[in-house]
């Protein structure tokens, strides 16, 4: 385990005044597989029977296989550690808020978010990341941040549009966490339908 837990992550970035989310796109795809190693990372295809099998080699990281992750983290990891004399505070919230490629972090200032995510989009362009999916609970975190680059519902007006934030749904213009539950009909109702009932709702803050 490289990183904090999500419980720690979550109640970390209720303490900060402006806050902001975002996530590394396609980042495994990224991080490239040493020579040596993707002889394990083979796909075998053929259309039909009667076509001769093809062999393909993967030379990226490959969603679903049990290192996946780890390396994915690890390579985050040392990135931050390689310029962290160039960018310090982005190096910090690299490994602290980050859980795998979803970033919720912030600070007490504008001033001084703005200077954090405007390290951490250079930090990550450093390992070829890109940071997209943009949400903050003020404007001014999003002014340099391209629309394209931005989550939709910041673009909206209304302040109940929500967003995925590690799970939970984020209300960024409001900035509040919301829990949504709906109840299934159980014709007969005991241990096992309650507990069915309990995994429904994803609250690792424990808010309810």
């Amino acid at each position: 385990v490289l990183q904090d837990d999500l419980f720690s992550i979550m109640v970390r970035f209720r303490t900060h005044i402006y806050a902001f989310s975002s996530d590394i796109t396609k980042m495994y795809r990224q991080i490239e597989v040493d020579p040596s190693e993707r002889k394990w990372q083979m796909i075998i295809w053929r259309e039909s029977e009667d076509i001769k099998l093809k062999y393909y080699v993967l030379n990226t990281l490959t969603y679903g296989t049990t290192c996946a992750s780890y390396l994915a983290i690890k390579c985050l990891q040392t990135l931050a550690n390689n310029v962290k004399e160039k960018y310090p505070k982005a190096s910090v919230i690299a490994k602290r808020d980050f859980n795998v490629d979803d970033i919720m972090s912030g600070a007490n200032t504008i001033e001084e978010a703005i200077v954090l995510q405007s390290e951490l989009i250079k930090l990550c362009e450093k390992g070829q990341f890109e940071l997209h999916k943009w949400c903050a609970n003020h404007e001014d975190l999003l002014k340099n941040i391209p629309k394209e680059k931005q989550e939709k519902c910041m673009e909206l007006g209304t302040d109940d549009q929500e967003v995925k934030a590690l799970g939970i749904k984020w209300l960024p213009k409001r900035d509040i966490f919301k829990l949504s539950y709906m109840p299934t009909c159980h014709k007969k109702m005991n241990k096992r339908s309650v507990l069915s009932e309990m995994a429904q709702m994803f609250d690792p803050l424990g808010i309810a």
